[in-house]
């Protein structure tokens, strides 16, 4: 009985892996960009730019409408809804009318960064929940791997779908996604451990990262709120995504200007997955002050070597930067899920975690739009845009100084 138990936890942590893989092509926008410039190019940087921040946006936004829907309903029902969001988005995108170039945009916006963007953070809850839940005594490395296969997503289907285009066009693509990915996840659905955050209106059970033994309180979100750390930790988060979301949207293009191929640029997206899973590591064993210093030294580094091979044109540093913003991007999701709990306890996780992740909703706007407008009032240069890679990333180490004074004061660690 306990073997077939153990079983059905392995199965749930797998397809929990797999589902977050394939929703994790949010993170490939750069593959769509390009296609859709050749066919509308009309449009300018900062206008398909519009489109992968409003994606992120919806993506936080999902995953507080799925936490909410996991109080009411089983987690295996709200990956259907996102099915469905997925499917619609996909499917209007392929009917899009290519001779109206405004109301092919607003068919992006609204199909692509509404409706998938809300899917992707439906399923993003969902699967996370439910593997932690299988494994609550392992629960730091099985969501890290999670997350790792969250980043990897955009590198696998990425590379898939750019040949897909290539071989049959935009439209046909959407329609062969919408067909797909919903298929794929309401399938998965089935093999989900079936779990609500509250499994009864009286039984509070605790589904997220146990607190830690050393924690110093246990704080309500509205205690949360009221502490000077948790703001610091915020501008920090801020300011090392909106670096990671600089550089991830535009990563095929970047790659392209400078020679190398439309598959290096996904390289970031490998990273962002590895990052995510070596910093969870880093801060379990070593703890947060060190995993947090060598996170915002990484993106302090690849802005310089950004900047060098801009200057130079040489495509081997400009991977090479590439890859280490990734790596930093992915540890700063996996710090901030770590350092919420340290902070401020289990008891109130989910919903604290939530709103520490507003944060990417600001880094979303950000990242994307500022690295737009640079690009483009510099004539189509990206040696700004690496510029103020290595402002957020020295941003960063500053907060991450306030942050350690904070948390001395208020007694975290």
């Amino acid at each position: 009985m306990k073997q077939s138990k153990k079983y059905k936890e392995i199965i749930t942590a797998f397809v929990g892996a797999i589902m977050l893989m394939l929703v994790g092509l949010i993170y490939a926008w750069s593959v769509f960009k390009k296609p859709l410039s050749n066919v509308y190019p009309m449009w300018s940087e900062s206008e398909l730019s519009l489109a992968f921040t409003i994606s992120m946006i919806c993506w936080c936004i999902g995953g507080l409408i799925s936490g909410m829907l996991l109080r009411k309903i089983k987690n295996s029902r709200v990956v259907l809804i996102a099915a469905a969001l997925m499917f619609a988005g996909f499917l209007a995108l392929s009917f899009m009318p290519s001779q109206e170039p405004e109301k092919s945009l607003l068919f992006i916006y609204v199909f692509y960064g509404v409706f998938c963007g809300l899917g992707v953070g439906l399923v993003y809850n969902s699967a996370l929940t439910a593997a932690v839940r299988s494994f609550p005594e392992k629960a730091g490395i099985v969501s890290g791997l999670l997350l790792m296969a969250f980043g990897f997503g955009g590198m696998v289907f990425g590379s898939i779908v750019n040949r897909i285009i290539a071989v049959s066009g935009l439209q046909r693509t959407f329609l062969l996604l919408a067909v797909s990915v919903s298929v794929i996840l309401a399938a998965c659905q089935f093999f989900l451990k079936p779990v609500t955050v509250y499994d009864t209106k009286e039984d509070c059970v605790q589904t997220t990262i146990p607190a830690s033994p050393v924690m110093a309180n246990e704080s309500k979100p509205s205690e949360m709120a009221r502490k000077f750390s948790f703001w610091i930790c915020f501008v920090n988060i801020i300011a090392i995504a909106s670096g990671g979301l600089l550089v991830i949207n535009n990563a095929v293009p970047i790659a392209q200007t400078f020679g190398a191929g439309a598959a290096l640029g996904l390289t970031v997206t490998v990273s962002n997955g590895i990052g995510r899973l070596f910093f969870g590591w880093l801060f379990d064993m070593r703890g947060r002050r060190p995993a947090m210093l060598l996170d915002c030294s990484i993106m302090i580094l690849s802005g310089a070597v950004l900047i060098l091979g801009s200057l130079y044109h040489a495509s081997v540093w400009i991977i090479i930067g590439l890859v280490l913003t990734g790596l930093s991007y992915g540890g700063v999701a996996s710090l901030s899920t770590s350092t919420v709990n340290l902070f401020f306890g289990g008891k109130n996780y989910a919903a604290n975690l939530s709103i520490m992740n507003c944060s990417i909703i600001i880094a979303a706007v950000v990242g994307p739009m500022v690295s737009s407008k640079l690009y483009e009032n510099a004539g189509n240069s990206w040696f700004p845009v690496f510029v103020m890679l290595l402002i957020l990333g020295i941003s960063g180490l500053a907060t991450f100084i306030l942050l350690n004074v904070a948390a001395k004061r208020e007694k975290f660690e």
